[in-house]
């Protein structure tokens, strides 16, 4: 017959009391002893938390996921995992930010970025880098967005991580668009296009559904390029940049049933060609910089001030472009404009009384590309642009993150990339 604890407690006092020596049986006994769980056990529980948290995040619950981030963390931390902690922290930052949290992401996200250098993973460097650099977007401190995506695009190209690298120059792209600097924001929205229209070829033999949401999640950046374009009344370039990604949507709902067409990559000028050649020298300088700046080589002192006139150089030749470029743009329509012209004059001569209209959907508003038949013969193709009701951003009217304003990390082996 199974004894009473309260019995037990009883009797165990009293034999104290008396100074009795005595045992408890370990076979046979009815008292059960709860076992601490193992080290594995843990790490499994702590890994269970970081997925539970991405699929809360996933679905807007933000402050959930907090929470259970925060246990996964300290899970991570008490087992000494320093990936697992990395991951965690990093999450919390993405949190943070999607809660409007800026400081305290910045805070969590430099945390990530110490412990992801500790452990020379470079992705999450990277990662952690882009994460900082949408934090400071977003409290409007361009000058710090730009370094940050600048490090992170250097270390994208360095590990040939090419969805980073799209990602970052997207957002360099952003930042300068933010600044009044259509110019120069063309030549990154351009790259970035390029970047993501060879992930879209490498990607065809995946899922068709895996297919689709990639092209979804990177559809602003050649929308946000056409608009730009449009603006500096560029039609002929946003409507080959429009067809690409048209095209492109159209492979992938045909897959199988058609050949698929391969798209040549998006031209620069011969400015932009220049613009885009020196700062790609720059980024590979600044990346060896930015390394020696960590490790305090002995030449830290020389590469900074090489750095910092090499920047002081590209500045200057930039805004000696950018005049060039406005001057051109001026005086001169671009040859896929004339093209797209007389494309839509055809169009309308074949169909009297009729008008070409061509739709532009962005995040904040529309733009209508259109040709009447009675303009035809007198004036290029016009373009308007409509303001769209006011609804809640989201957060693909931002930057890019880097590891998970859009899809945090669920994984402790790695982290994931994503689009702010």
């Amino acid at each position: 017959m199974p004894v009473p604890l309260k019995s037990v407690g009883l009797a165990l006092s009293w034999l104290l009391t008396l100074g009795v020596p005595f045992a408890l049986p370990l076979v046979g006994s009815s008292i059960a002893v709860a076992q601490a769980p193992t080290n594995q056990e843990r790490k499994a529980e702590a890994d269970r938390l970081l997925k539970l948290g991405t699929e809360q995040f996933n679905t807007s619950q933000f402050e959930t996921a907090l929470q259970t981030w925060q246990q996964a963390l300290k899970l991570y931390q008490e087992l000494k995992d320093r990936r697992g902690e990395g991951n965690a922290l990093g999450n919390l930052g993405n949190a943070y930010y999607s809660l409007g949290n800026y400081p305290k992401a910045i805070e969590y996200q430099e945390q990530s970025l110490a412990i992801a250098r500790a452990i020379k993973d470079r992705l999450g460097e990277g990662q952690s880098l882009g994460s900082l650099g949408s934090a400071y977007y977003s409290l409007s401190n361009d000058a710090k967005a730009i370094a940050y995506y600048q490090q992170w695009l250097a270390i994208a190209r360095e590990i040939k991580d090419r969805k980073g690298e799209g990602s970052a120059l997207n957002n360099i792209g952003s930042t300068l668009a933010k600044q009044q600097q259509p110019e120069l924001a063309i030549v990154f929205y351009k790259q970035s296009v390029n970047v993501r229209e060879g992930i879209r070829q490498d990607i065809r033999t995946l899922d068709r559904s895996l297919q689709e949401s990639y092209t979804q999640s990177v559809a602003g950046t050649y929308r946000q390029l056409a608009d730009l374009l449009i603006a500096q009344g560029r039609i002929g370039e946003a409507q080959q940049v429009l067809e690409r990604l048209k095209l492109q949507e159209l492979n992938d709902f045909t897959k199988g049933t058609r050949s698929s067409t391969t798209i040549p990559d998006v031209s620069f000028n011969a400015a932009e060609t220049q613009i885009k050649g020196k700062h790609t020298s720059l980024i590979a300088f600044g990346g060896k910089f930015y390394d020696c700046e960590q490790q305090r080589c002995p030449q830290y002192s020389e590469l900074k001030t090489q750095y910092q006139g090499l920047s002081k150089e590209f500045q200057a030749f930039v805004e000696q472009i950018k005049q060039q470029l406005r001057d051109g743009r001026l005086t001169q329509v671009d040859q896929s404009t004339q093209d797209f012209q007389a494309s839509a004059e055809r169009v309308v001569t074949a169909h009297p009384h009729s008008i070409l209209i061509y739709p532009l959907v962005l995040d904040d508003k529309a733009r209508l590309l259109w040709d009447p038949k009675a303009a035809c013969s007198a004036k290029p193709l016009f373009a308007l642009w409509v303001r769209k009701p006011s609804i809640t951003k989201s957060l693909n009217s931002k930057p890019s993150s880097a590891n998970g304003a859009t899809k945090p990390n669920s994984k402790q082996s790695a982290k994931t990339s994503t689009t702010v």
